[in-house]
């Protein structure tokens, strides 16, 4: 009988010890802290018991308690990694990661592959900023188990974080094959593949979605930017309509005023998107939006004043700087060194040198900082600037910063301050003239530049653009000499063209019109004409005086800074002469 009772006690303890562990696996917190008080009632010493009793404290938020107790139970098993990992996850919550990390790194050499302790790890590193060494332990993780799933979204969100969502997108998607009915886990992929312009593969991924959650409002607004992004706007307008008006959120009504927008139907999109701004002024997205509104609309000063909201915005290829430089209020600061530093594309920062001036008035000294490929072009043609890359800028040369898209809120508020010197970009003369005599071989008829494509012709901008051999009609007109000015075009692709049609495009081709901008200004600056889609060439013809119009096709459009003949500048009967 004296045997029999320690072996009954025993059998009791497994049995609670069972049941308790259960309870807790199910999530069942006080029914398993109940458990393991009553298996402890038997063996008041059993380490196992008092850790999982302290764990569950820490999960019902009493971490004194939880450190108490998980502390006992290292003292009668000390080398036990588990304890000292769980010990570290109650000091972190705390807020005392070296402690934790103490703990931790005690824990993984009892036991190298622990994996509670390694994620612990690769947390802690991704905390302090430490994402390669956090990469390195997930990696770890992954070669123990491939497939957990916390390791995958730990390693995407690290890469995520770092804006490499290519990286990215294969672990979220893993994480969605493991877990198809997290949501979670789904919107990651969409959210991912919408940001990289996925916008083919984000439908397919939101067909999952909404196969799990049909009536998910952020899903189904996901879906309508998507048909808006790759130029679908019926159905991005049928998506919105089926949402009922009681669950529009405001990023519902944006999408449906980027498709507005889209349509140039400014004044309906105005209309949608006012109110929700007036509910929701902290919401810079909603904000820009409304801005471009304005400006579609013409008006300037409603538009200009919410227009530097973009910089406040991700993903929308506006550049940021983080410079220690208060930001200019475009006020008189005489004596002040400005830096402006471009924002966007090529295209845009030509557009800005037209109000150099202005910016050189109110202040003392000036420098731009651009594209390497402009450097050259901006201080030629404005010589009173210092013009550098973005890549050499030392912030302790300035007082003042701006980004160049800014120039505008303070210059351009009516359209009285839109006459401007006709032509404000200088070519370089030497190869003017040599462009000039290469076009004086075409014979006397008039030179027409032509440029019909933008670099990225993804999605709802492809509708805008033509493919070369729609140009037949254009070409074809007699006396007149076209020349290439499309950026990424090649020879292969003009030959195609004159073997389809047997029309003559000429083009220069040692001229890399991408990369050498300098000397796409000089041979633009030898048309007569321009024909261009809304691309820099569009930019660089109206800085430089140029005629420049858009084909009769639908799609084509001119950039708004060459989009008619500026006041006072007049149509040269030729401008292949060596100089104006």
């Amino acid at each position: 009988m004296a045997q029999r009772a320690p072996q009954q006690q025993q059998q009791k303890f497994i049995a609670l010890m069972e049941t308790a562990l259960r309870n807790h696996r199910a999530g069942k917190l006080e029914l398993a802290r109940s458990g393991y008080q009553s298996a402890l009632r038997l063996m008041p010493r059993h380490a196992d018991a008092i850790h999982l009793l302290g764990v569950i404290h820490r999960q019902t938020g009493d971490h004194a308690r939880a450190i108490e107790l998980i502390d006992k139970a290292i003292a009668l098993k000390p080398n036990a990694a588990v304890y000292h990992s769980n010990r570290a996850a109650v000091l972190h919550d705390l807020g005392r990661p070296a402690e934790a990390r103490a703990c931790v790194e005690r824990a993984l050499e009892l036991d190298p592959g622990l994996i509670d302790a390694m994620m612990r790890l690769a947390r802690l590193d991704k905390e302090d900023g430490a994402d390669d060494r956090s990469l390195v332990t997930l990696g770890k993780v992954l070669a123990i188990d491939p497939d957990h799933v916390g390791a995958l979204d730990s390693i995407a969100q690290i890469h995520t974080r770092a804006s490499r969502y290519a990286a990215a997108l294969p672990f979220y998607r893993r994480v969605r094959e493991l877990r198809p009915d997290d949501r979670r886990a789904l919107r990651e992929v969409v959210v991912c593949e919408m940001t990289m312009r996925e916008y083919h593969a984000a439908l397919d991924s939101l067909e999952m979605c909404l196969t799990h959650f049909p009536d998910d409002v952020e899903f189904r607004n996901f879906l309508a930017a998507a048909f808006y992004h790759l130029g679908l706007f019926d159905e991005s307008k049928t998506v919105i309509a089926s949402i009922d008006p009681k669950d529009v959120t405001p990023g519902i009504v944006v999408t449906d005023t980027l498709v507005d927008m889209a349509r140039y139907d400014f004044a309906a999109a105005l209309q949608k998107l006012t109110p929700i701004y007036a509910e929701h002024p902290e919401n810079d997205s909603i904000g820009w939006n409304l801005s471009l509104i304005n400006l579609g609309l013409g008006n300037l000063e409603a538009g200009w004043d919410l227009y530097d909201l973009r910089l406040g915005i991700d993903h929308i290829g506006i550049r940021r700087m983080s410079l220690p430089l208060p930001f200019w209020d475009g006020q008189p600061a005489p004596g002040k060194r400005l830096l402006l530093w471009s924002e966007q594309g090529v295209g845009d920062t030509i557009r800005m040198i037209s109000l150099l001036g202005e910016a050189i008035a109110r202040t003392g000294k000036v420098t731009v900082a651009c594209d390497p490929r402009l450097v050259t072009i901006v201080a030629r043609s404005m010589p009173g600037i210092d013009v550098i890359s973005l890549q050499t800028i030392r912030p302790e040369e300035h007082d003042l910063q701006l980004s160049l898209g800014s120039l505008p809120t303070f210059f351009r508020r009516s359209f009285a301050e839109f006459d401007v010197p006709p032509r404000f970009v200088v070519p370089d003369r030497r190869r003017r003239l040599q462009y000039a005599s290469l076009a004086r071989r075409l014979g006397p008829a008039p030179v027409v530049g032509l440029c019909w494509r933008s670099r990225n012709t993804q999605g709802v901008r492809s509708r805008y653009y033509l493919d070369l051999m729609e140009l037949g009609p254009i070409v074809s007109v007699p006396g007149i000499s076209f020349v290439n000015t499309q950026y990424n075009c090649t020879i292969e692709e003009l030959e195609a063209f004159y073997n389809h049609t047997g029309l003559v495009i000429h083009s220069l081709p040692d001229l890399d019109q991408k990369q050498d901008i300098d000397g796409s200004v000089s041979l633009i600056d030898c048309c007569d004409l321009v024909i261009t889609a809304n691309t820099v060439v569009g930019d660089i013809a109206g800085a430089s005086a140029c005629p420049a119009g858009a084909s009769a096709a639908s799609r084509m459009a001119c950039s708004p800074s060459a989009s008619r003949t500026r006041p006072g500048t007049r149509r040269r009967a030729s401008s292949r002469s060596p100089a104006r």
